[in-house]
């Protein structure tokens, strides 16, 4: 999907959306509870993908913050973010119709 009004986008759909899964997660260590799973790798990359989109975007939603924050704690998850292995960009191909300033 391409988003040609990214900021009427994010108002309108995402932000809703963000909202119930900020309620969703309050008082969670991860998404589902207290045990990491596939999901929380699964939300992980699209917050991360949202925060490259805009950085303020999980400014609002705390309980979002907390389970990102949760996840990237994880020693193994540290780890890989500090190894060379991990790429921060690109977060698209270069084919791809439209690009993130980030």
């Amino acid at each position: 999907m391409c988003i040609r009004d990214r900021a009427k986008y994010f108002e309108e759909k995402l932000h809703p959306r963000l909202a119930r899964l900020n309620a969703f997660a309050a008082g969670k260590k991860h998404i589902i509870g207290d045990n990491l799973n596939l999901v929380d790798f699964a939300l992980f990359h699209a917050l991360y993908i949202l925060g490259k989109m805009d950085p303020k975007v999980l400014d609002n939603y705390p309980n979002l913050q907390n389970i990102i924050n949760n996840f990237n704690a994880i020693p193994q998850i540290n780890a890989y973010h500090a190894s060379d292995a991990f790429k921060s960009k690109p977060i698209l191909p270069p084919f791809a119709p439209y690009k993130f300033s980030a």
